[in-house]
């Protein structure tokens, strides 16, 4: 999601310069939030997998865990492949990392950009004051939004193909 690329710097922030692996299991999501974090991975040096992890003890989210705490985290884990993937946008993110890995029993996903393009109708209540002859607009307000239909393409525009070749070039 748009909010990814903020988590992921707020958990680097706690890592005090340490060298720890990323591991992912991600079904993808958003093209540039992939990249801004791939690009977060490189800028760390910092290796990235294809995993998922065994919590001992507490997993993420669960309330009054203290069971962890003794040992300077809050939650601690291991990393496994069994059943963990990597798609759509996610290997994006994948190429950002100084070593990137994925083991045989995970998947990865890679396909087209589909975009998904919403056409509304909206209707403005627009009002006018004339000035020395000429219709200057006061004021401008939105009055009804109706889908008028969507429909999914998979043409990239020039614009897009020039950044994911940019980057990919610069993650080698």
């Amino acid at each position: 999601s748009a909010k990814s690329p903020a988590m992921l710097k707020a958990a680097l922030k706690t890592l005090g310069g340490r060298k720890l692996p990323i591991v992912v299991n991600s079904p993808g999501g958003d093209v540039d939030a992939a990249i801004a974090m791939g690009r977060m991975i490189r800028k760390n040096k910092l290796d990235i997998a294809v995993g998922r992890t065994w919590f001992v003890g507490c997993e993420p989210g669960a309330k009054n865990c203290k069971e962890n705490d003794a040992r300077g985290s809050h939650y601690i884990g291991n990393p496994y492949v069994l059943g963990s993937y990597c798609a759509s946008a996610c290997p994006m993110m994948l190429a950002g990392g100084t070593r990137r890995l994925v083991g045989p029993l995970a998947y990865l996903g890679v396909h087209q950009i589909t975009t998904t393009v919403v056409q509304m109708n909206v209707q403005y209540e627009v009002r006018y004051r004339v000035v020395k002859g000429k219709k200057r607009v006061i004021s401008k307000k939105v009055v009804s939004r109706k889908n008028a239909g969507s429909y999914k393409t998979y043409e990239m525009s020039k614009k897009v193909e020039r950044k994911l070749a940019t980057y990919f070039k610069e993650m080698g």
